[in-house]
């Protein structure tokens, strides 16, 4: 009698044994979603970072790691960074995806990959979900870009033998070759005196040498893009 008792008891540690075995645990997925085929060289796109669970998603964490020799970060939901490095830190509505998406520009041709580290799925409760990778690679087509004028700030002294007008500029990335098409000057002119030196849209420091007997120098720019604008200081 006492052996079968023993028996009885082995047999029901094993099978306890055996169901803690098959313990179902919420699993977390991450994937990336880009643009088909190449993307050009200072124009914006999208890419979308997708999370799945099993169980419902209330918060996601992760670090995004990119080329920022090719790709510049514009912006993007729940997202902050710059310098090769994203932080995504999203709220999500309780179900079992959540979406968020970066918007990016290539700065010149070649291929720039994408990373997810440090990536860390919460439950609604907080509970962590998964710690999924993901990544994925961009191609960028086109001319390298390099850093011109895109907010110019004319001022002008009148009344005076010679005139200065100065320039105080930001940057944006446009294309190398040629002119730029928008962020810079097309062309500056004055009523009176001559501009020295000539105008160039790289050129920022202008001299109008004028007569005593004028009183009033008009000054006139043209922006590269309609979408510019332009604006003085100083007494006219």
């Amino acid at each position: 009698m006492k052996k079968q008792t023993l028996i009885g008891f082995v047999l029901s540690f094993i099978i306890i044994m055996t169901t803690s075995l098959f313990s179902v645990y919420a699993v977390g997925e991450a994937s990336f979603s880009i643009p088909d085929g190449a993307v050009s060289t200072g124009k914006e796109f999208s890419v979308s970072i997708t999370f799945s669970a099993t169980d419902n998603i209330g918060n996601v964490q992760t670090q995004i790691a990119y080329d920022n020799s090719i790709l510049q970060f514009v912006g993007g939901d729940s997202i902050t960074g710059s310098n090769g490095i994203l932080t995504l830190n999203g709220s999500a509505s309780n179900e079992k995806s959540a979406t968020y998406s970066i918007t990016f520009m290539g700065l010149k041709e070649g291929t720039a990959s994408l990373n997810l580290v440090n990536c860390s799925i919460l439950s609604s409760s907080g509970s962590p979900i998964g710690s999924p990778t993901a990544y994925a690679n961009i191609t960028v087509a086109g001319e390298a870009l390099s850093t011109v004028v895109t907010t110019t700030q004319a001022t002008e002294t009148a009344k005076t033998e010679s005139s200065a007008v100065t320039t105080e500029t930001t940057t944006t990335a446009v294309t190398a070759a040629g002119s730029p098409t928008q962020g810079v000057l097309s062309n500056l002119t004055v009523d009176n005196g001559t501009l020295q030196p000539s105008f160039s849209y790289d050129v920022l420091n202008y001299t109008v040498n004028v007569d005593y007997s004028v009183d009033n120098v008009e000054i006139e720019g043209t922006t590269a893009s309609p979408t510019d604008y332009i604006w003085y200081t100083g007494d006219s």
